[in-house]
């Protein structure tokens, strides 16, 4: 809990948790670092608006697609991406293919990752079977209202004096990496 909410007084805070609704074996994590072509996957912003990244992605999904039953829902990082992949896709026939029912009639949805609406959405057991986030929603670093938080937690970490291993995160670094994973969850 601290690293999460370093800039808070233990005291302040408390944890819920409960199990998992999945069983651990219905659950798998892949993580897919080249397309089907060979190119990189690299979703930062600068280049998500590259056709060539757009369309590695589209045959990853479609491949993907085709193993996974009952369709997936897949969650992008910023609206940018999302209709960017919404503009390449139709251009280069992946659309068409998702649309056509070559995919046995799955259904897709596309989402945000930190869509507050999709939060808390129950599928039925038939629907939605693989949940794909393409790159992580990390915050602008541009953002001076970002900077000044993580000053902020950080200046409130050097005055507590905690000290930390060489080599380990400041408390500015955590809460950027965490919010990113929030918004994830």
């Amino acid at each position: 809990m601290s690293p999460l909410f370093s800039q808070l007084p233990s005291d302040r805070t408390t944890s819920f948790s409960c199990g998992h609704i999945i069983p651990e074996t219905s659950l798998r994590t892949i993580v897919v670092g080249k397309g089907p072509r060979g190119g990189e996957l690299e979703y930062k912003a600068r280049k998500q608006g590259e056709e060539t990244v757009i369309g590695e992605l589209g045959q990853i999904l479609l491949n993907f697609a085709a193993l996974v039953p009952r369709g997936m829902i897949v969650f992008f990082s910023s609206y940018r991406f999302l209709n960017t992949a919404k503009e390449v896709w139709p251009k280069s026939g992946i659309l068409g293919r998702f649309e056509e029912g070559d995919m046995n009639g799955l259904d897709h949805s596309y989402a945000l990752t930190s869509c507050p609406v999709i939060r808390g959405i129950n599928f039925a057991d038939d629907l939605a079977r693989a949940v794909v986030i393409v790159g992580l929603p990390f915050a602008n670093l541009g953002s001076p209202e970002l900077r000044e938080r993580m000053k902020y937690v950080k200046q409130l970490e050097e005055k507590r004096g905690t000290r930390r291993p060489p080599g380990q995160k400041d408390a500015a670094a955590e809460l950027y990496e965490n919010m990113c994973m929030n918004a994830v969850n």
